[in-house]
């Protein structure tokens, strides 16, 4: 494994949650199993382990965050991109999914929670996308394929110098062995959050020649 593939280690838990945004990472969870029994946002029983393994799982990235605007590719139900907004206010965020439905909820929690600096855009990854990212960016997916999959459909958004976070279970070896030409790991975390037994691992990618644009 390359020295940057070695994992340093994220400890969280719920103890650590800053009690100024509690509030409105509850009122999302709430938001999220109201919306859910129509709209089937998160998977069978999912509703037992929002707060451990969704919102947690999520705000326990904020710290790696370098750019801005923070674009998340495959929002999703909003993770981990609303819970990240809701975390850094003095960030911009750009949450990005092709499913209607999804970017339905997604703009009522904006609307519900006061969201001004997040934008919701209903697309496909990889989409010639009319929005301005800025030239200092971070870019975040999370369960939205392999890492390849993930670098291929954002680097139409991406600006020289930008961040990659992929969020993953398991180290992917296979993946990190085979990035596409013009990547390198800049960094691996080991994120362990209390109550989650799985395996979390974070992994921060950059371009090898950060001057030129993403291919």
């Amino acid at each position: 494994m390359n020295p940057a593939e070695v994992p340093s280690v994220i400890e969280f838990s719920d103890r650590a949650v800053p009690p100024g945004i509690r509030p409105a990472l509850e009122a999302y969870a709430a938001l999220l199993l109201e919306w859910n029994r129509a709209y089937n946002l998160i998977g069978p029983g999912a509703a037992r382990t929002i707060w451990t393994h969704h919102i947690l799982d999520s705000l326990a990235i904020a710290g790696l965050l370098e750019g801005s605007p923070v674009a998340d590719i495959g929002s999703g139900a909003g993770f981990p991109g609303i819970v990240l907004a809701i975390a850094c206010p003095d960030r911009r965020f750009v949450l990005i999914d092709a499913n209607g439905k999804k970017t339905r909820f997604l703009e009522r929690v904006k609307r519900a929670l006061g969201l001004t600096h997040l934008d919701i855009v209903q697309a496909r990854a990889g989409e010639d996308l009319s929005i301005s990212l800025g030239s200092q960016m971070t870019l975040v997916s999370r369960a939205l394929g392999s890492i390849a999959y993930f670098l291929e459909v954002s680097a139409p958004l991406a600006t020289p110098g930008a961040q990659w976070l992929a969020m993953k279970g398991r180290i992917p070896h296979e993946e990190l062995e085979s990035l596409p030409e013009g990547y390198r790991v800049e960094r691996l975390w080991q994120v362990r959050i209390e109550g989650i037994h799985a395996e979390r691992h974070v992994i921060d990618l950059r371009q090898t020649d950060p001057a030129k644009p993403a291919p």
